[in-house]
C-alpha cells in the first residue's frame, strides 16, 4: 500500500523519482498495490508535472478506482467503513490479499 498525499504542486524530484521507482518495480512485476490518495482522479489524468503524471500513469493504467465524497462535519463513519469495505470486495481484494499473503510466505521459506 503506498499513501500518495499532499497538493500536487508540493512534491519534491527526490519524492517524485522514489514514488516511480516503488510503483514502476510493482507494475512491472504485475503485483497487487493499493493507492490511496486525497487527490481527485480527474487532476491525475490531467497532470502537468511529467514526473508526477508518470507515476499517475502506471498508476491508473491497472486500477480500479473507488472515490469517497464526504463533508467530515456529517460523516457517518460506520456507513463510509461499510461503502468502502464492499468497494473492495467488488473489486478482488480477497484475491489481492491472498497474493500477499503468498508472495510472503514465499519470502519467509526463501529467506529461513
Amino acid at each position: 500500500m503506498v499513501a500518495c498525499q499532499g497538493v500536487e504542486g508540493a512534491y519534491s524530484q527526490f519524492a517524485c523519482d522514489k514514488m516511480f521507482q516503488v510503483v514502476n518495480c510493482r507494475y512491472e512485476a504485475r503485483k497487487p498495490s493499493i493507492f490511496t490518495t486525497n487527490l481527485a482522479y480527474e487532476s491525475m489524468k490531467a497532470s502537468n508535472n511529467i514526473s508526477l503524471a508518470r507515476i499517475f500513469e502506471r498508476i491508473l493504467e491497472r486500477s480500479v478506482p473507488c472515490t469517497f465524497t464526504v463533508d467530515r462535519r456529517q460523516a457517518n463513519r460506520d456507513a463510509m467503513v461499510k461503502e468502502f469495505q464492499a468497494k473492495l470486495t467488488a473489486n478482488g481484494i480477497e484475491d489481492i490479499i491472498k497474493e500477499a499473503q503468498s508472495q510472503l510466505d514465499a519470502w519467509r521459506t526463501a529467506n529461513k
